[in-house]
């Protein structure tokens, strides 16, 4: 039980920038970028950031670790993407299941050389299953949740106005 609650408490640490960085094998000033485009959450502390170690392990993973890495522009995209599809599943269930699962076969059928089956076929389970495993997928920084954005039946989900905007804020 001790080690439980000792892992937690690393968890819930509060790093400044440079440890954060060192821990994520990236350089301070990247992180500090990160944080100011809201990709990474932190606390002011007088003029000084403070980051949960949880948070930066999560989102940028650590060097060496096999499941963890950092998220590429296009990760970090993919994965705002998909949270703004996860808000308008929970706002909207039944209409955003149906339309994916329509995307779905639309991406079945253009699939001729079976390239894309295992995501496709990984997408049907998720659609018709349990809301929170098609959750943790949308909002997930894990290699395989990222593979899996990578075929996506969420189009025409969020708005082009929505998706102009990610843009820009990703930018």
């Amino acid at each position: 039980m001790s080690e439980v609650l000792e892992h937690d408490a690393q968890r819930d640490e509060e790093l400044t920038t440079t440890k954060a960085a060192e821990i994520a094998g990236v350089s301070r000033q990247h992180l500090v970028d990160l944080c100011d485009r809201g990709v990474l959450p932190y606390r002011k502390v007088g003029s000084h950031r403070r980051l949960r170690r949880a948070d930066v392990v999560d989102i940028l993973g650590t060097p060496g670790s096999p499941d963890q890495s950092p998220l590429t522009r296009k990760d970090r995209f993919s994965l705002a993407l998909h949270c703004l599809v996860a808000t308008e599943l929970l706002r909207n269930e039944d209409s955003v299941r149906n339309s994916a699962l329509t995307n779905l076969e639309t991406l079945r059928r253009a699939d001729a050389d079976g390239a894309a089956a295992s995501n496709i076929d990984a997408w049907d389970r998720l659609l018709r299953g349990d809301l929170e495993p098609l959750i943790d997928v949308l909002t997930g920084t894990e290699h395989a949740a990222r593979d899996l954005r990578n075929v996506t039946p969420f189009a025409g989900v969020v708005s082009d106005a929505q998706r102009r905007k990610l843009i820009r804020t990703i930018r």
